[in-house]
C-alpha cells in the first residue's frame, strides 16, 4: 500500500487540505482585519481635508507560498519536522487529523485505492478589504462671488460650491492574487515519497504471514503518520510565512503611503505654488514659510484649500492671505464665537452672534442676527465674509473690519498695514494681548480704531496722534500705560476721544483744546492721570460729553468750563479738588442736563445760580465740603428728576420751591435725598419731600414719605 491510498493518488488529502484552507482563510481575515487601518478626518480647520490614508486590505490565501519559497525555506521546515512530536509544536487539530486517517487506513480496504480522490486545493481569497486611498483632491475654482448692497453692508448670498473646491476620489488599487494552490500541494507530494503497500491490507488473518503483515500494517501506519505530520507542518509553515510576508508587504505599502501623501506644505512642485511663495515672501516676508505657524496655515489655505486658487499675479492675493493670517492669529487658542471656516456638512453661510450687553446688569448678552452672513475662509470673496467691508462693495479693496466681542486671542496681527485702504478697525471686547502694532498708526486714511475692554498694553502708538483723518480712538478699558503726549492737538478731526480705565499716567496737555470738532472725550477712571483741568478745555465749543471723574484731578476748576455752551454731561466725580468752590461761570452751561461732582472734595456753597440751568435733569453734589442752605433757585429747573446733596455741611430746611416739583409732573424730582436722618437731622424735610434721609454718620434710609 502506498501514502496515495489515503488521498486522492496525487498526495493530497482531502480532509487535510480543508483543515489547511480553513486555517488559512482564518489567517487572511485576520491579516485583513489588522490591515485595515482607519481614516479619520481631522476636525482642525483648515487641514481637515488635507489628505485622507488609506490603507489597502490584506488578500491573503493559502496559495501564498510559492514552490520557490517553499524551497527557499528547506531548512526551517527539517527543523520544524524534527520538532514535531507529540511533546509540542504541533497543531492540535492536525494530530487529530492524522490520528484518525491512522484508524480509518486500517480497516479500508485495498479496492479503495482508485476511489479516494478528490479535487485539489481550492483558491481561497478574502475579498472584504477596503480600496486604498490613491487619489489626489481636485481643485474647483468659483468666482461666482455675488454681489454686494451698496455702503458698507454685506448681503448673505448662497454659492453652490464646495468652501474650499475639493473633490476626493477614493480609487481601489487591488493587490495582485497570491500563486495557485496546485504549487502548494504539487511539492507536498514530492516532500514524501514511498512505495506502493496497498496488498498488506488484502487479508487479515492469524497466519505468519498476517503477523508480517500486521508489523508491515504497522509500519505503514508510522509512515503514514509522518506523511502527514510532514504535511500539516508545511502547510502550517507555508501560512506562517505567507502572514509574514503580507504584513511586511502592508507596513511597506503603509511607508509609501505615507510619503506620497505628505503635508502639500512641502517643497512647492507647481510653478503657481513658486509664483505665491515668492510673491507673499517678497510682501509679508520670508516668514510666511515658517512651519506650524499661523502664516503656514495661511499659506496652506491659500495654496491648497481655497476654492478661488489665486496666483501670484492675482489683485486679490496679499489682500485674502492676510485676512487668513488675522483669522488663524486670533484663533490659535480656540475658535470665534461666530463665523468660523465650515465643518463637514456646513455651508459658507453662518448665524452671526452680536456682541451687546445689557444695560441694567451690564452682563455680556449675545444677539443673534437675523440675517445670515457669510463665513470666513469660505470660496466667497473675501470682502462677503462676516465683519468685512470693501469699497468697491462686491470686490474691492478692504476698508473696514469690524469684530467685538467674539473671542479673539493672541495679538494684533500688524500684516494688516498690508491692506492699504484700511479706515475702521474694531478689536473690542475680545481677550487680545500684547501691544498695537506701530504700523497701524500708519494708515493713511485711518477713521476709527476701537480696542476698548482688551488685555492689550504698552504705549498707544505715536502715529495715531498725527492721524489726519481721526475720528474715533478708543482704548479705553485696557492696561495702555504711557502719557497722552502733546501731538494730541494735531488731530483736528477727532470727534470721540475714549481713554477710560486705563494705566495712562502724567498730566493732560493744554494742547488738547486744539480738537476743536471733539463732541465726546470721555477720560474718567484714569487714576494716575492728576493735575489740574487745563483752561484750554473751554475752547471745545463742539463738546457734549466730558467725563473726567476718578482721575484724582486737584482744583479749582478753571472758569473756562463755563464756555461750554453745548456740554450736555459733565461728569467729575471722584476727584481731589482740595475744598476748592466751584467757579461761578460754571453755572452758565445752559446746555447741561446731567452735573456730576460727588465725591470730589468742593467746597463753599451751591449758587443761586443753579437755576439759568433750566436743561437739568441729575444733580449729584453728594459726599463733599458744600455749606450754606439748598437754594430755592433749584425749584426754578422743571426738569429735574434727581437731586442729592446728602453727606455734606448743608444746613437748614429743603425749601418748598423745591418740594413742589415732587410729584408735579411725570418728569417731576423723583429722587430727593438729603442729610434729614438720625436724632438731631441737619435738613429738615416737609411731609412728602425727601426720598432719602442720611445721618451724620452717613447712613442713609429711604423714608416712607
Amino acid at each position: 500500500m502506498k501514502d496515495d491510498d489515503l488521498g486522492d493518488g496525487n498526495g493530497n488529502d482531502p480532509v487535510l487540505m480543508n483543515v489547511v484552507q480553513a486555517r488559512a482563510a482564518a489567517a487572511s481575515s485576520e491579516l485583513a482585519e489588522a490591515g485595515k487601518t482607519p481614516t479619520k478626518p481631522s476636525d482642525e480647520y483648515p487641514q481637515e481635508n488635507a489628505a485622507k490614508h488609506g490603507v489597502i486590505g490584506a488578500q491573503s490565501t493559502t496559495e501564498g507560498m510559492t514552490s520557490h519559497q517553499l524551497e527557499s525555506n528547506e531548512s526551517i521546515k527539517k527543523t520544524n519536522l524534527d520538532n514535531l512530536d507529540a511533546g509540542g509544536g504541533e497543531d492540535a487539530l492536525v494530530m487529530e487529523l492524522v490520528h484518525e486517517r491512522a484508524a480509518a487506513a486500517s480497516s479500508e480496504p485495498a479496492e479503495a485505492e482508485d476511489n479516494n480522490t478528490v479535487d485539489g486545493m481550492t483558491q481561497v481569497q478574502d475579498h472584504s478589504r477596503p480600496g486604498g486611498y490613491n487619489g489626489a483632491p481636485g481643485m474647483t475654482p468659483s468666482r461666482n462671488l455675488g454681489t454686494m448692497s451698496e455702503g458698507f453692508e454685506c448681503n448673505g448670498q448662497q454659492g453652490s460650491h464646495d468652501t474650499h473646491g475639493r473633490e476626493f476620489r477614493e480609487t481601489s488599487s487591488d493587490v495582485p492574487p497570491l500563486s495557485n494552490e496546485a504549487d502548494f500541494t504539487e511539492k507536498i507530494a514530492e516532500a514524501q515519497p514511498v512505495d506502493d503497500q496497498s496488498h498488506i491490507f488484502a487479508a487479515d488473518s492469524a497466519t505468519p504471514i498476517d503477523v508480517e503483515a500486521r508489523k508491515a500494517r504497522e509500519q505503514v501506519a508510522a509512515n503514514t503518520r509522518k506523511g502527514l505530520l510532514f504535511t500539516g507542518a508545511l502547510a502550517l509553515i507555508a501560512v506562517i510565512v505567507a502572514v509574514i510576508v503580507v504584513i511586511v508587504s502592508l507596513k511597506k505599502q503603509q511607508q509609501l503611503e505615507s510619503e506620497t501623501m505628505a503635508p502639500a506644505t512641502m517643497a512647492p512642485t507647481t510653478s503657481r505654488e513658486l509664483g505665491v511663495r515668492a510673491e507673499l515672501a517678497r510682501v509679508i516676508g520670508e516668514f510666511v514659510n515658517e512651519d506650524d505657524s499661523p502664516y503656514q496655515q495661511a499659506m496652506d489655505w491659500i495654496l491648497y484649500e481655497d476654492a478661488m486658487i489665486l496666483d501670484e499675479f492675482s489683485e486679490n492675493l496679499i489682500q485674502r492671505y492676510v485676512l487668513a493670517l488675522f483669522y488663524f492669529k486670533t484663533s490659535q487658542e480656540g475658535p470665534w464665537v461666530s463665523c468660523n471656516p465650515r465643518r463637514q456638512g456646513e455651508d459658507h453661510t453662518c448665524v452671526f452672534s452680536e456682541f451687546t450687553r445689557n444695560q441694567t446688569t451690564n452682563h455680556v448678552v449675545y444677539q443673534t442676527r437675523n440675517e445670515t452672513e457669510v463665513r470666513w475662509l469660505s470660496e466667497r470673496h473675501e470682502c462677503e465674509w462676516a465683519e468685512i467691508w470693501c469699497y468697491p462693495a462686491a470686490d474691492g479693496a478692504v476698508i473696514a473690519i469690524d469684530i467685538m466681542g467674539q473671542n479673539l486671542t493672541g495679538t494684533m496681527p500688524e500684516e494688516l498695514r498690508h491692506l492699504e485702504g484700511m479706515m475702521w478697525l474694531t478689536l473690542s471686547f475680545n481677550p487680545l494681548t500684547g501691544t498695537i502694532p506701530e504700523v497701524y498708526g500708519e494708515f493713511p486714511g485711518l477713521t476709527v480704531f476701537e480696542a476698548t475692554e482688551t488685555f492689550i498694553t504698552g504705549q498707544i502708538p505715536g502715529g495715531f496722534f498725527s492721524q489726519p483723518n481721526l475720528l474715533q480712538l478708543n482704548v479705553a478699558y485696557t492696561l495702555n500705560t504711557g502719557t497722552i503726549p502733546t501731538e494730541i492737538g494735531q488731530l483736528s478731526t477727532l470727534g470721540w476721544l475714549f481713554l477710560f480705565n486705563t494705566e495712562i499716567s502724567g498730566v493732560l496737555p493744554s494742547e488738547i483744546g486744539l480738537l476743536e470738532d471733539v463732541k465726546s472725550m470721555w477720560l474718567y477712571d484714569n487714576r494716575q492721570l492728576p493735575g489740574t483741568l487745563p483752561s484750554e478745555l473751554g475752547k471745545l465749543s463742539l463738546l457734549e460729553e466730558l467725563k473726567m471723574g476718578g482721575n484724582n484731578h486737584a482744583g479749582p476748576l478753571p472758569s473756562e468750563l463755563g464756555d461750554l455752551n453745548n456740554l450736555k454731561e459733565f461728569l467729575f466725580s471722584g476727584n481731589e479738588m482740595g475744598n476748592t468752590p466751584l467757579p461761578d461761570e460754571l453755572w452758565n452751561m445752559s446746555s447741561l442736563i446731567y452735573f456730576d461732582i460727588a465725591g470730589s472734595h468742593f467746597g463753599g456753597s451751591i449758587s443761586t445760580k443753579i437755576g439759568k440751568m433750566t436743561t437739568l435733569v441729575g444733580f449729584k453734589a453728594a459726599r463733599n465740603e458744600f455749606s450754606g442752605t439748598v437754594p430755592s433757585e433749584i425749584g426754578l429747573l422743571s426738569n429735574l428728576i434727581l437731586l442729592w446733596v446728602h453727606e455734606n455741611g448743608i444746613e437748614g430746611d429743603i425749601p418748598m420751591e423745591v418740594c413742589q416739583l415732587r410729584g408735579v409732573s411725570s418728569s417731576s424730582l423723583s429722587f430727593l435725598n438729603a442729610d434729614c436722618g438720625g436724632i438731631n437731622p441737619k435738613v429738615s424735610c416737609a411731609a412728602g419731600c425727601c426720598t432719602g434721609c442720611c445721618d451724620n454718620e452717613g447712613v442713609c434710609q429711604l423714608t416712607d414719605l
